[in-house]
C-alpha cells in the first residue's frame, strides 16, 4: 500500500506516484498538494538553470512562475512525463529549457535579432549551446545540493533518535566530513576528538566515524531510491552524485 504524501524534510515517497497525482489527482485539492510537494523539490533546480542561462535574478524568477503556470497547470506536461523513458529530472530540464529558448526567441524575432537569445530585459544572452549544456550543469549541481541536504537531514534524525551514542556519531561525522567540506579545513585529529568527547579513545572515534558513513550511505540510498526508477537507475544515480560532489 502506498504511504501517505510526505512534505517536510523528507522527499516524496515515490516520486513517480507523486508526479501522478499531480498529473491526474482525483480532486483539484489533492493534485495541488501533490504538484506543491514536487515543486518544492525542484524550484532551486530551476531558478538555477534559468540563471546560468543568463537571465538576472526578478526575469528568471519571472520565467519559473510562467513556466509553471502555463507548461505545468495549464497545459499540464507532467501527463506527459512517463518512468520508462527516462529519469524525471531529464525531463522537467528539457520542458523548462524549451519553454525558456521560446520565450527568448519570440522576443529575439520582434527585435529582428533571430540569431541570439535575448533576455526580458534585452541583455544579450550567450549562444544557445553552450548556455543550454551549461543550465543542465548548473540543473544537477542545484539538485545534487538537494538531495545531500535531505540526506543529511534524514542522518540527522536517525542520530537524534539513538540519543547519547548517536550525538556522537553526528559530532564525528561533522569533525571530519561535514566541517571540512564546507570551510576547507583539516578534518579534527582523532586524538583531540577523544579528548572532546568523554569516555573516548582514538580507537573509538575512528569507530564512531566509520557508523557514521555506512548511516550517511544508508539515507543516502533512501533518498535516490525514492525518485529512481530501479536498482540499476538506483546505483548510477547514486555514481553520477558522488563524481558531482568528489
Amino acid at each position: 500500500m502506498e504511504t501517505p504524501l510526505e512534505t517536510g524534510d523528507s522527499f516524496p515517497t515515490t516520486q513517480w506516484s507523486l508526479v501522478g497525482r499531480a498529473a491526474a489527482a482525483a480532486t483539484p485539492e489533492q493534485r495541488r498538494e501533490a504538484l506543491a510537494a514536487l515543486l518544492a523539490r525542484y524550484l532551486p533546480s530551476l531558478r538555477r538553470a534559468i540563471a546560468i542561462l543568463g537571465f538576472r535574478s526578478h526575469d528568471a524568477e519571472d520565467l519559473v512562475q510562467a513556466f509553471i503556470c502555463d507548461r505545468v497547470i495549464q497545459q499540464n506536461i507532467l501527463a506527459a512525463a512517463d518512468r520508462t523513458r527516462g529519469r524525471f529530472r531529464s525531463f522537467i530540464f528539457v520542458s523548462l529549457r524549451n519553454f525558456v529558448f521560446n520565450q527568448s526567441r519570440a522576443r529575439a524575432a520582434a527585435r529582428r535579432s533571430p540569431d541570439r537569445l535575448v533576455s526580458l530585459d534585452d541583455d544579450g544572452l550567450r549562444d544557445a549551446a553552450p548556455a543550454k549544456d551549461s543550465a543542465r550543469d548548473a540543473f544537477d549541481e542545484a539538485w545534487t545540493r538537494e538531495v545531500m541536504a535531505h540526506t543529511l537531514a534524514r542522518m540527522r534524525q536517525q542520530c537524534e533518535r539513538a540519543r547519547e551514542n548517536g550525538s556522537r556519531v553526528w559530532q564525528v561525522f561533522e569533525w571530519r566530513i561535514l566541517g571540512p567540506a564546507t570551510s576547507g579545513d583539516e578534518p579534527l585529529p582523532y586524538e583531540a576528538i577523544a579528548g572532546q568527547l568523554a569516555n573516548t579513545t582514538p580507537i573509538q572515534a575512528a569507530n564512531l566515524l566509520v557508523t557514521a558513513k555506512r548511516m550517511f550511505g544508508r539515507e543516502l540510498r533512501h533518498v535516490v531510491a525514492e525518485y529512481t526508477r530501479d536498482s540499476v537507475e538506483l546505483e548510477e544515480e547514486i555514481r553520477n552524485l558522488k563524481q558531482l560532489t568528489a
